[in-house]
């Protein structure tokens, strides 16, 4: 038993949190860190503040910060504190999530402590404001999560409650009502009669929230900062970086800032992924699964473009 638990690595995780959110408490907010919602909010909270804002509806976020503004000495403590529990929830689920699709459990671990610290990963929980994208994470994979360990009313009330709570996290969150499904019609445990009929379900749910959405927005406004790039030259530079610096991975912190750029480290880096990327382009085998998977990985990459 004691081994059994030792070889968890969603033990160790749990008992390092301390010392992690200690380090993580010693980030300050900066920037626009201080102009957000998720900053202590003064104001009476009233219902039209929790209705769609602009570009944004994220009342989630609007509730945290008046939950600062009850003491302000909270924050970013109280930031932290939430985004690295939702963090280490997301580790968890992922951990559940492949128990249930019975990964090995050399895979497993090594796929949830590379989740845990990826950089990718990382970037977000280091973010004072990051709570948006923590959580809608977090209601997708619980979105997920029930969808495939559920069975009949349950599994689908939960799954569409959990994938609109992940939109209203944060908007990319619409991609949880399309991933489920395909993920488990791509392995065989769905019949496709029953993930179209569940998919026209999910796209009911959604147009009901774009409609809501349109109908309770006072004004719409296009932002003027770096964040809102539509040009066809950006959104390719984006798609690079982003596939770039997700499938191959550099000390990009010694690549892109001028300031403290080192070569040598990012060459070093560079190389050592090599032998790892040769044996995996060697083993590739396209299977149906990975396809299926290729559908909503690129609804993702609109929204985050």
């Amino acid at each position: 038993m004691k081994a059994e638990v030792g070889r968890n690595p969603i033990f160790w995780i749990l008992l390092t949190a301390p010392l992690v959110l200690l380090l993580l408490c010693q980030l300050q907010p900066t920037f626009d860190d201080w102009t957000y919602y998720t900053v202590p909010q003064t104001e009476p909270l009233t219902l039209q503040s929790l209705l769609p804002d602009g570009n944004y509806w994220r009342p989630f976020d609007v509730l945290f910060g008046h939950l600062l503004g009850l003491n302000y000495r909270l924050f970013p403590f109280l930031n932290h504190l939430f985004i690295l529990l939702g963090h280490i929830l997301n580790t968890w689920l992922v951990y559940r999530i492949l128990q249930w699709f019975r990964v090995s459990t050399l895979s497993c671990n090594l796929s949830v402590v590379f989740f845990y610290l990826s950089s990718g990963t990382l970037g977000t929980v280091l973010n004072i404001d990051s709570l948006n994208q923590v959580y809608s994470l977090l209601w997708g994979l619980l979105a997920l999560y029930s969808y495939i360990s559920l069975s009949g009313y349950r599994k689908f009330m939960l799954w569409l409650l959990c994938a609109l709570l992940s939109v209203f996290a944060k908007e990319s969150g619409y991609i949880w009502f399309v991933c489920p499904p395909f993920i488990v019609w791509s392995i065989g445990k769905e019949r496709f009669n029953n993930v179209i009929r569940h998919l026209l379900c999910a796209c009911l749910v959604f147009v009901l929230y774009l409609v809501s959405r349109i109908l309770l927005t006072d004004s719409f406004h296009m932002e003027d900062n770096v964040y809102m790039e539509l040009t066809a030259t950006g959104l390719l530079r984006n798609l690079a970086l982003l596939l770039g610096m997700t499938f191959y991975p550099i000390d990009y912190a010694s690549l892109i800032h001028p300031q403290h750029r080192h070569l040598v480290v990012v060459i070093i880096t560079g190389l050592l992924p090599l032998p790892f990327l040769w044996l995996l382009l060697r083993s590739f085998k396209l299977q149906k699964t990975l396809v299926v998977l290729l559908y909503p990985s690129l609804l993702g990459l609109l929204s985050i473009l």
